[in-house]
């Protein structure tokens, strides 16, 4: 019972944060950081956190239908292809296409889509009104393999676009918590 209350409180927190930043961020968006030990919780907590940011986003917006504010994740441990860096980018860069409206086809190479990805949140963030956010959650993203089957984080970006947010959870050893 008291880790559930206690689960409860750190997501509130979470949401609050998210949400706050939401608000306003004039020089850029945000990375948020979860982290905690193997087999702690991270991926009910994403997956929590998940549905409270898509909650608020329907409760705050219920008037207006032509919402932008989004919500996408990627969930690292589903399936062995959901740890491929390669594959998460085709389908955030997919999502970020039909968000713009558009329809284009995708590099083929790996640091094509890292490109991709970074111009596509530019121009989601570019499009996106005064109020209105992206948020992207990946759970595991310490997990994630590039094409040699290493650990990668290089598609992280250096800097997000405004109004564009990053929640990753890692394992609380995570060679990425000190980078």
């Amino acid at each position: 019972r008291s880790s559930d209350l206690c689960r409860q409180k750190l997501l509130l927190s979470a949401t609050t944060n998210i949400c706050e930043a939401q608000q306003g961020t004039p020089a850029g968006g945000q990375l948020f950081v979860v982290s905690a030990g193997p087999s702690e919780g991270k991926t009910v907590f994403m997956a929590a956190l998940v549905n409270e940011l898509n909650a608020v986003r329907k409760n705050k917006y219920q008037v207006d239908s032509t919402s932008t504010s989004d919500v996408f994740f990627h969930f690292s441990g589903v399936c062995p292809e959901a740890q491929s860096a390669v594959s998460m980018l085709t389908r955030f860069c997919t999502l970020l296409n039909q968000r713009l409206g558009r329809e284009s086809s995708l590099p083929s190479t790996y640091r094509g889509l890292i490109s991709e990805f970074q111009l596509l949140l530019l121009g989601v963030s570019q499009s996106l009104r005064r109020a209105h956010t992206l948020t992207l959650l990946i759970d595991g993203a310490d997990q994630l393999l590039g094409q040699s089957g290493q650990p990668t984080s290089d598609w992280i970006p250096d800097h997000l676009p405004k109004r564009v947010h990053l929640v990753l959870s890692l394992d609380e050893d995570s060679a990425l918590l000190s980078s």
